[in-house]
């Protein structure tokens, strides 16, 4: 692991939720971040990619709010919280990957998924948002992409 990918840390506040299974067309993970997370995650996985080999780093996630969940309006999500997500970073991995095993979150993430990941945190600091990543396993549960509220000043 270069000293970039070592010595980064994290900034901002990441939200990663999901719904309840018999809400089947809301099914899979949603995302959203705030512009500091944005920007942090985005130096991080330039930092993956420059450095070229596998690593991988904790994200810490923050409690979903009303107001984060309010964006899809799909009603409350499980109450079950993830505190870490690793971000596994492999240049030879072809897709782009949620999963959770023993209680922890596993993003995987590729060099051409990378590409697709970094785009996404720059729609979302800029509001986008309403749209899931693709994934190559038509079995893998989407990653949906939601905009933070902005408060008015």
């Amino acid at each position: 692991m270069t000293s970039a990918v070592h010595s980064w840390k994290q900034i901002g506040r990441a939200f990663i939720w999901q719904y309840p299974l018999h809400k089947k067309k809301h099914r899979g993970w949603h995302f959203t971040c705030d512009d500091a997370a944005c920007d942090s995650l985005t130096m991080l996985m330039e930092a993956m990619r420059t450095e070229g080999a596998p690593s991988k780093r904790s994200i810490s996630l923050a409690r979903v709010t009303p107001e984060v969940w309010a964006v899809p309006n799909f009603g409350a999500p499980l109450r079950e919280s993830y505190q870490t997500m690793v971000l596994e970073y492999d240049p030879n991995f072809s897709d782009l990957r949620l999963n959770e095993d023993e209680g922890r979150l596993w993003l995987h993430v590729g060099d051409a998924s990378a590409t697709t990941l970094v785009k996404a945190l720059a729609d979302l600091k800029a509001g986008g948002g309403d749209y899931s990543l693709p994934s190559k396993d038509t079995d893998a549960p989407p990653i949906w992409i939601w905009w933070m509220l902005r408060s008015k000043q």
